[in-house]
């Protein structure tokens, strides 16, 4: 459609009962309009008794098609002729969605300048029981977010996984987003599906500065998740050293247990952040304590061949000699699992046993012979 307005008036006056009928795909001439972003064609249509509510296979009315291509003059025209801004398409989005997902801040504000008119259903999900709100703020839209807390939405309203729109701008690291969020009253201690608090998503992401934030709101730090999980041991598996020590500062437990017994320092050595291993180390972690198969954080760097860490623990005087639940010594773990020559080394320079025997009677060298 170029826009021929002349032409188009014409064709309208020739076949009036035709207005309406829509193409193989279910567009009418209305919806090309919309698209373009001509207010005159769109305006001539509309008094010539174009349909503002038909909607293409997609489920798209008109209004859809204005709002996602940013054309905010047209969706005002729609809006004065009686265009249903609650009409959800196929993906369940309504023309508010829809405006969001493409940033389009000037539709979003002419809808929501209408809404005592029409009745804009402003919490309304998709879906994916995704509101406008929490679209906005999973895609970092601050400024659409600021628009919509204005206009008094349900800021704790959750998706289908139980996640708030707080969630998921902690999930991007949306500082500013997550600041706002909060002092429209958001709940930082709302849990998801899996058990997993706004805290949990900012420490597992390693934003620190979204972290400091959220402190500031006296969340509870030590909740755990499904799987028993705090926001430290999130933050200790990926190693963000920087928040695991905001988080102890602020009375983390540095003991506490998952459902396997895994402790933060655990976490740490296990996937080999040894920075992150000596801040944890310096808030008195104990350096021998035991996850439910036995292993100490010495065995579970072992495994992982993680020598730095090994270091680091042997400094702190772990114990060389403790056999986990097969009798397995840190030096038995670094001789088996296809052998490790320098964490072999490091262990021997601090005097293990090395004919200890484990359940099956198999000394380190057993193992080392059998790699």
């Amino acid at each position: 459609m170029q826009g021929d307005i002349t032409a188009i008036k014409q064709c309208i006056v020739r076949n009036p009962d035709r207005i309406n009928n829509p193409n193989n795909c279910g567009n009418t001439i209305l919806h090309f309009a919309s698209v373009k972003g001509n207010t005159n064609i769109v305006l001539m249509l509309l008094k010539a008794g174009a349909s503002v509510t038909s909607t293409d296979q997609d489920g798209n009315t008109p209004l859809h098609w204005a709002a996602l291509n940013n054309q905010h003059e047209v969706v005002a025209l729609l809006l004065c002729h009686g265009a249903d801004t609650n009409i959800l398409n196929r993906n369940g989005c309504s023309p508010l969605h829809e405006a969001i997902l493409k940033n389009n801040i000037k539709v979003v504000e002419k809808v929501l300048n209408t809404t005592d008119v029409h009745n804009v259903q402003i919490n309304q999900q998709d879906s994916n029981s995704r509101t406008p709100l929490y679209m906005a703020c999973e895609d970092g839209y601050h400024n659409l977010v600021e628009l919509l807390l204005k206009s008094n939405v349900d800021v704790n309203m959750a998706d289908k996984h139980g996640r708030t729109p707080l969630h998921v701008a902690c999930r991007g690291g949306y500082t500013d987003t997550v600041q706002m969020l909060l002092q429209f009253k958001a709940n930082v201690n709302m849990v998801d599906e899996y058990g997993k608090t706004p805290v949990h998503m900012a420490c597992s992401e390693g934003y620190s500065a979204t972290v400091l934030v959220l402190l500031q709101f006296k969340p509870d730090i030590n909740v755990v998740d499904n799987c028993h999980n705090t926001p430290l041991h999130m933050a200790c598996h990926r190693g963000h050293h920087n928040i695991v020590e905001v988080l102890l500062q602020s009375k983390a437990d540095v003991n506490v247990e998952d459902r396997y017994g895994r402790k933060p320092l655990h976490m740490a050595c296990f996937s080999g952040h040894s920075g992150t291993v000596k801040v944890l180390l310096k808030f008195t972690a104990d350096v021998n304590m035991t996850n439910k198969y036995g292993n100490t954080p010495l065995h579970l760097a072992c495994y992982g061949k993680h020598i730095g860490t090994v270091e680091v623990l042997l400094k702190s005087t772990a114990d060389v000699n403790v056999g986990n639940s097969k009798g397995n010594t840190p030096l038995h773990v670094a001789c088996g699992s296809g052998g490790h020559a320098d964490t072999v080394k490091m262990l021997l320079q601090h005097k293990p046993d090395v004919n200890m025997k484990n359940r099956f009677n198999d000394t380190p060298l057993h193992l080392a012979v059998l790699q």
